[in-house]
């Protein structure tokens, strides 16, 4: 069985108090077994490899992520938040080794929140989407990490899944909560805002276009079909 697959299928997530701790998840990995725990309040959360402390926070969720095999011992993808539709989840990387101290990299976060790390070789490379017009790609390996920033080709369409969000969960949404004169947000809270926040930094949207398109569609009780949708907000 390849070891990515055995390292996923330990994987284990429990809940259950004792002596004032809830253990939340267990990870077994080639050093050892990984746990993340907290008080009962919820407050402190702490990740130990064989009962030994090597990290922890004040007030946010922590949870493992996925375990990546190389060469230079185990690397722990990990995530962490305040909670709540309006909060965006933070990443980090741990890198544990037989015999030396846990190497920590810096918190990093995407447009869209979740992450997808692929291995190449002993890398780890993460697509953070855009930020101020230009994409971010991280790549991680041997402890440290960098960012590549590059802007996309001129008349280059904006991805699937973030034109259909648009579409889907923001214009149409707004359409059918028929408050034609309030703001985008007003069919889905701050998680609406946060996103539209993010995905304001692709320059292959159109999103200045997207709130009189939203109103008039509104007003109008007829949404666009997403290929006219597309033209107008997502270039192409």
């Amino acid at each position: 069985m390849p070891r990515l697959l055995l390292s996923l299928l330990l994987m284990s997530t429990v809940s259950f108090a004792q002596e004032g701790i809830i253990v939340r998840q267990t990870v077994e990995t080639r050093v050892g077994k990984l746990r993340v725990q907290c008080g009962e309040e919820n407050s402190e959360h702490e990740l130990l490899l064989e009962g030994k402390s090597i990290y922890k926070n004040e007030g946010k969720n922590l949870d493992v992520v996925k375990v990546f095999h190389t060469r230079n011992g185990e690397v722990v993808l990990l995530r962490e938040n305040f909670g709540g539709s309006g909060t965006v989840d933070e990443h980090f990387f741990i890198q544990l080794r037989k015999g030396a101290e846990p190497v920590i990299t810096p918190l990093f976060e995407s447009q869209g929140g979740e992450i997808s790390a692929k291995q190449q070789g002993d890398a780890l490379v993460v697509d953070l989407g855009f930020n101020e017009g230009k994409r971010e790609t991280l790549t991680y390996q041997d402890g440290k990490q960098t960012i590549r920033r590059e802007a996309p080709p001129p008349h280059q369409p904006a991805d699937k899944k973030d034109c259909r969000y648009l579409y889907e969960d923001v214009y149409v949404r707004f359409i059918q909560n028929e408050r034609c004169g309030s703001d985008l947000d007003s069919a889905g809270g701050m998680a609406i805002t946060r996103a539209l926040h993010h995905l304001g930094h692709d320059p292959r949207l159109d999103l200045e276009a997207l709130t009189p398109l939203s109103h008039q569609s509104c007003n109008d009780r007829k949404p666009l079909s997403y290929t006219e949708f597309k033209k107008k907000i997502c270039g192409g």
